[in-house]
């Protein structure tokens, strides 16, 4: 896949994650902001178990034991970011939600890239990054 497509698909999943936190948010109307965070995960979760049959990678589970703890904690990334933005949704509006979400994210990206944390290349850390990382902040 070309980098263009690569880079076009994220920004879909991107556009895709705005609409997470008010959805969850609505349906936490319903049956309970918690609940409502549960039940995204489990329809989630439903969803890749059947990629996952279905693309023939059931079978590389078994060496889940094998991998190191702190490779484990997407779930718990993904469970604290859903059950936050359910809660934080209706008090400052999706747009800051996604807005600090991804200022956030930017912040912990640069010391990700520039120490090389959990496995990936070093990229270094310099004036243009900081300064993107800043007016995003200041956004």
């Amino acid at each position: 896949m070309s980098s263009s497509l690569t880079s076009l698909l994220v920004v879909m999943v991107g556009a895709q994650l705005a609409l997470q936190p008010p959805i969850n948010s609505a349906l936490g109307e319903h049956i309970g902001k918690l609940a409502a965070a549960l039940v995204s995960f489990v329809v989630g979760t439903m969803i890749l178990l059947l990629l996952v049959l279905v693309s023939g990678e059931a079978g590389k589970l078994s060496a889940l034991g094998s991998v190191p703890v702190y490779e484990l904690a997407g779930g718990l990334i993904g469970a604290t970011y859903v059950a936050t933005s359910t809660f934080t949704v209706a008090r400052i509006g999706a747009g800051a939600v996604v807005a600090a979400t991804i200022t956030g994210q930017l912040l912990s990206s640069l010391a990700i890239d520039g120490l090389g944390l959990t496995g990936v290349d070093v990229v270094a850390v310099d004036g243009v990054r900081i300064m993107g990382a800043l007016l995003l902040f200041g956004g």
